[in-house]
């Protein structure tokens, strides 16, 4: 004959596996974002497409310069707009500087202008300076 705590105790049982692999469980991680933006003030003839292909060429390591500040600061979020001008010649960067920012956080501005400059472009056909700005927006997960 059944004992009359045989439920109480199936249910105590289950109870008790369910929390413990809540507590078990990986927990999920979510990552913060860079989302993609278009190059903006953009006064050249360079094709917006390429810059958008060379400047996310980098993308890692952008993410990378946000998640080392956002373990400081969980709540940094934010947009980084950079000015660059290119070599008509090299394709190379010559100048890279923040001109406007949301975000507030000079050791991640300065991470992402470390990286931009690293950039290399294609020449331009016409052989002429370019200058365009190109905006970051991160956000946290």
């Amino acid at each position: 004959m059944p004992s009359p705590y045989r439920n109480l105790v199936r249910s105590c049982l289950i109870f008790l596996t369910l929390s413990l692999s809540a507590c078990f469980a990986p927990e999920i991680v979510r990552k913060p974002k860079l989302i993609a933006m278009d190059v903006i003030d953009d006064n050249s003839n360079f094709p917006k497409p390429v810059i958008r292909r060379v400047i996310l060429s980098r993308k890692g390591a952008y993410q990378n310069c946000y998640e080392q500040q956002l373990q400081h600061k969980p709540d940094l979020n934010g947009q980084i707009s950079i000015n660059l001008k290119v070599s008509g010649t090299s394709g190379n960067v010559l100048v890279a500087k923040v001109v406007g920012t949301t975000m507030n956080s000079p050791p991640v501005e300065q991470c992402i202008l470390g990286h931009i400059r690293k950039l290399r472009f294609p020449a331009p056909k016409n052989g002429k300076t370019v200058i365009f700005t190109y905006p970051f927006r991160f956000r946290p997960s």
